[in-house]
């Protein structure tokens, strides 16, 4: 697996996150305190995409059924208010280079 270039850090302030496709998938990456994070974009509750939801920290919850998700690790904090499981997220590896933000693919 080798690292591709997916955008600038400039393009993600500190605090925000931007959904990119790279092949056919739909990753969200979020600067967090500086570092960027890169999940999947889609809940692992009903698949609704995450980067219409809220960020708080390092706290991602989905705007549909109110699932949490920890952006550093994918795990699912909290279930969808639904109370069917929440599964978690997929990582990836992401490394900085200058302003290139690219992911382990």
């Amino acid at each position: 697996m080798v690292f591709k270039e997916v955008t600038r850090l400039a393009d993600i302030p500190e605090g925000t996150m931007k959904q990119i496709d790279v092949e056919k998938t739909e990753i969200l990456l979020v600067n967090f305190k500086g570092k960027i994070y890169a999940i999947s974009n889609r809940c692992g509750h009903m698949g609704a995409p995450l980067s219409n939801g809220t960020l708080e920290g390092k706290i991602i919850e989905c705007s549909l059924h109110s699932a949490q998700f920890d952006i550093t690790t994918g795990k699912n904090i909290r279930p969808s208010d639904m109370g069917e499981p929440t599964f978690d997220l997929k990582t990836y590896e992401v490394k900085v280079e200058t302003d290139i933000i690219k992911l382990k693919r």
